[in-house]
């Protein structure tokens, strides 16, 4: 039988994802930061009502998938498959555990097992355009990507010997890297991405998801038929929402940070 919605309406969306348990000892070299059930819930089931996704014949991408909340919330609204995507293994970990105890058999009624309707795989997010993952495409794919923020420079002061690993090459940074997660989520998708970014980097993102989708195009040997937005793609600020980051890192200055992010939707239109 068709595995069942969980949840019937955003309330109960956010009140589930709520529950779910985040990172412990986040990695800041990784700018993890748990997605807000508030925020989750009110992106996915808005997505859900825009496109009617997240159904039983659809197969979701989570890429930096952390502790699991953006898959939660498609396994409970109906998903038929969701494959997370992270780096960390601590966080996988932590992502199976979750998913185990909500949706493993014995948990619920057993017309909403849906044990077997999820995988998770380590990898660089950045490097899996030719990997496993891009074998086949999903219909939505949802990421909430670094912010690019990252780098050591801010985490210590300027010692010799940081100044020599400058020089050396070895300054670790992630600046770009919420365009490289957007680009492969465009990569994997044949339908739908979902992607979160801080609302003063939308233009320079949406513009850069422009181009992923003409690049898309290109690379399936269509060149001769030029990609049209409005015709064949679409690309949107769909949101902007608001929330409390709290003081995550011994380098975070205040308790907690109002932040302003917006959702960007990319739909494949034929």
């Amino acid at each position: 039988a068709p595995v069942q919605p969980l949840v019937r309406n955003r309330k109960q969306l956010e009140s589930l994802l709520q529950q779910v348990p985040t990172f412990a000892n986040p990695q800041s070299r990784w700018e993890q930061y748990a997605t807000p059930g508030e925020v989750a819930a009110s992106w996915l089931y808005d997505a859900k009502m825009r496109w009617n996704c997240f159904t039983a014949e659809q197969s979701v991408l989570d890429l930096g998938c952390g502790p699991g909340a953006l898959m939660t919330g498609c396994l409970a609204l109906g998903s038929g498959y969701v494959c997370g995507v992270d780096i960390d293994s601590d966080s996988l970990d932590l992502c199976r555990s979750n998913l185990m105890e909500l949706f493993s058999p014995g948990n619920d009624d057993d017309d909403n097992d849906v044990s077997a309707n999820w995988d998770l795989l380590q990898a660089d997010v950045t490097r899996l355009s030719a990997g496993l993952v891009h074998q086949r495409q999903f219909d939505v794919v949802v990421t909430n990507p670094p912010f690019g923020t990252y780098s050591d420079a801010k985490l210590s002061h300027k010692s010799n010997s940081n100044r020599r690993n400058k020089k050396a090459g070895q300054s670790t940074s992630s600046k770009g890297i919420d365009i490289a997660f957007l680009e492969a989520g465009i990569a994997a998708s044949c339908g739908l991405v979902f992607s979160l970014h801080k609302t003063t980097t939308m233009p320079f993102v949406m513009h850069r998801a422009r181009q992923a989708c003409a690049r898309k195009l290109m690379s399936n040997d269509d060149v001769a038929s030029a990609m049209v937005e409005g015709r064949d793609y679409s690309v949107s600020q769909v949101a902007n929402l608001r929330y409390n980051l709290n003081r995550s890192y011994n380098h975070h200055l205040k308790e907690s940070k109002d932040i302003e992010v917006s959702i960007l939707e990319v739909a494949f239109l034929r």
